[in-house]
């Protein structure tokens, strides 16, 4: 038996149908309505879905697109404005053209091998909205996504550089997020989630500015330097930081039963409050005016000098347990160590 070959049916939008409905044969230039062998042609037309499903091989123009029903598109996806009320099923390639807006209310599912890219300046809106399955959200170079609702996502990647990420809304994360030299403005909440992993592989500058991040799975920041400032950290789990950190009114919270791990050396630290494990590994100069670790009562902090180190303008508070674990602190230079207790020093 042969295989068929036959191409895909191009349906084209038109409205003519009186409405702007998907479901109306009429406002096709075809016979009928899309199937999922077919490919299809919005153009800069308004277009909407009723509760029905419906299919199609692939979908392109920079109009804009309403599923109240559910979507599944085989190959391809560009619009440039996509509501989605109900759930949409991409099997390969969804892209969004220049000015984007994602308007994410339902689901959107990315099944294997399937990945989301953003151009320009997109943007996620709605509220609870996710984004789940195997596939990845991609962000290029040169591009922005601002999240305005409720937005969670499974897998993401920010991996080129000049790429920025735009609150006041909250993404939430529940595979995994890579970023490399990235801008955070806007003041947004990230929520790791539990079984997730927040990973940087920057080797210029991750800016973060007035950005809230809340650990519950794992936070890998290494290489680079990590740059927040009027933002705040918040670990719940295990957050391991091998960067040089470079921080401007910030502070990092680490909470009961969580560890923080950190190596190398800060030129400014974040304000630290420890009621769990803080592991530092430092191989250089602490210089860290105006911002204090405060040792709680249940904090163990355990700092242990690889090289000779040197302290400068650092104020311990100190209510719970400190070591030092080898190694030589050759220089305390203001150094401020209030209310001693468990000093290992």
């Amino acid at each position: 038996m042969l295989e068929d070959r036959t191409a895909p049916a191009v349906f084209n939008f038109t409205g003519l149908g009186g409405n702007t409905l998907w479901e109306q044969p009429g406002n096709w230039d075809q016979p009928g309505v899309p199937s999922s062998g077919d490919e299809v042609n919005l153009a800069g037309h308004f277009v909407t879905s009723r509760q029905d499903d419906i299919y199609a091989y692939s979908v392109t123009g920079d109009g804009e697109l309403t599923v109240n029903g559910s979507l599944m598109v085989s190959t391809s996806l560009t619009v440039g404005i996509l509501h989605d009320f109900g759930s949409v099923m991409l099997c390969a390639h969804l892209s969004s053209e220049g000015s984007a807006t994602l308007d994410l209310r339902g689901q959107l599912h990315l099944t294997d091998d399937s990945y989301f890219t953003l151009a320009g300046a997109s943007r996620i809106t709605g509220t609870e909205g996710v984004i789940n399955g195997k596939g990845l959200v991609d962000m290029p170079g040169d591009t922005s996504l601002m999240i305005t609702g409720n937005a969670t996502l499974k897998s993401m990647h920010m991996l080129s550089g000049n790429t920025s990420l735009i609150g006041p809304g909250t993404l939430n994360i529940t595979g995994t997020l890579v970023c490399d030299d990235n801008h955070w403005i806007g003041a947004g909440t990230l929520n790791v989630l539990p079984g997730a992993q927040f990973n940087t592989y920057t080797y210029n500058t991750l800016d973060i500015h007035g950005w809230t991040i809340n650990n519950y799975g794992i936070t890998n920041l290494t290489e680079g330097i990590i740059a927040p400032e009027d933002s705040t950290f918040n670990n719940y789990s295990t957050f391991n930081c091998s960067a040089v950190v470079d921080a401007t009114n910030s502070v990092f919270n680490n909470y009961a039963g969580a560890t923080f791990n950190m190596a190398r050396g800060a030129t400014a630290i974040w304000t630290i409050n420890n009621d769990g494990t803080f592991n530092w590994w430092v191989a250089s100069e602490i210089d860290s005016t105006g911002s204090p670790l405060n040792n709680k009562a249940d904090g163990v902090f355990n700092i242990t000098p690889l090289t000779a180190v040197t302290m400068r303008n650092w104020t311990i508070n100190n209510d719970g347990i400190t070591n030092r674990i080898g190694g030589p602190i050759n220089s305390q230079k203001e150094l401020h160590v209030q209310q001693q207790r468990g000093w290992g020093f």
